[in-house]
């Protein structure tokens, strides 16, 4: 597992460091990931599941937590998460893969909602074939196939 993404405290230790030196940010790219095993949903251990969530979501979720004041004080702040076509289709053997980035997913989506009323409004992308006006606003409306999204 990658130790240091699930070292929460050090990723509050980064968000001080930062804004003692330059007191904003202007963008923030969660790009991590932990795939797991691949197997059957019954075959996974606790360990591992939470192994897979802690990277994929928690780790995530400390990233905005810690920087989100920072991206507020800039004047375009933005936030990019990778997520994946897997957590929107289900697959066979992608357990905790799939559901780590559907919720993921989830996330990034309503930390956007909640973002779109203040003055630095942002949207976090989410990756996949783009329109070029999507691409500007910076979410993806396409489908994993390409196919327009609901």
């Amino acid at each position: 597992m990658a130790e240091s993404l699930t070292d929460y405290a050090k990723i509050d230790q980064v968000g001080g460091a930062i804004f003692q030196r330059w007191k904003k940010l202007d963008i923030l790219v969660g790009c991590a990931g932990s795939l797991g095993q691949l197997s059957p949903m019954q075959s996974y251990t606790p360990k591992m599941w939470d192994e897979v969530f802690a990277v994929n979501v928690t780790a995530n979720w400390r990233l905005i937590r810690a920087m989100d004041p920072l991206l507020r004080e800039s004047d375009a702040g933005r936030a990019i998460f990778v997520t994946s076509a897997a957590g929107r289709r289900a697959g066979m053997y992608w357990g905790p893969y799939a559901a780590s980035k559907a919720a993921l997913d989830n996330m990034v989506l309503t930390y956007a909602a909640e973002n779109r009323a203040h003055k630095n409004a942002r949207e976090p992308a989410r990756p996949g074939p783009r329109t070029h006006q999507d691409a500007r606003r910076g979410l993806s409306r396409r489908g994993p196939d390409g196919s327009d999204a609901a």
